[in-house]
């Protein structure tokens, strides 16, 4: 008589081979994605120091359109950011005449250009941002 609770089974699933071959592929793969990681954090602190810069760059320009025309000092300025990481640098260009702007052509406007650009120290690319702008005067 043959008793089928006697038979032999054969019990499936996983092997210790089977179980370091896989954890084998995974290490391979992780060490694989560590410079895709590392890349990233690179670029996202690329990216923070260019929006920092923007907005410096953008506060100095208020600042100096807060002034006026005739109170906006003219010539170059550098001051270094709060954090000590950027430089700004301002130039203010002597005044000059500009004639036919649109909606008044037959009235001469003095000019001021401002320029301020945001330098980051220590870098291979040390313009970060440059913001480029211009408060006027009516008549001469």
């Amino acid at each position: 008589m043959h008793n089928p609770s006697l038979k032999r089974t054969r019990i499936r699933g996983f092997s210790i081979l089977d179980g370091l071959i896989a954890t084998l592929v995974i290490m391979i793969i992780a060490f694989l994605m560590i410079p895709v990681f590392v890349q990233t954090y690179s670029v996202q602190g690329d990216a923070e120091d260019f929006l920092t810069a923007d907005n410096l760059a953008r506060q100095k320009v208020e600042e100096l359109k807060a002034l006026g025309f005739e109170g906006v000092p003219r010539g170059e300025t550098s001051e270094d950011s709060e954090d000590g990481r950027f430089t700004i640098q301002s130039v203010v260009a002597e005044q000059f005449s500009v004639t036919g702007v649109e909606g008044s052509p037959d009235l001469p406007r003095r000019v001021v250009k401002i320029e301020v650009t945001v330098i980051r120290k220590g870098t291979n690319t040390p313009t970060m941002s440059k913001h480029i702008t211009f408060i006027h005067k009516r008549g001469i």
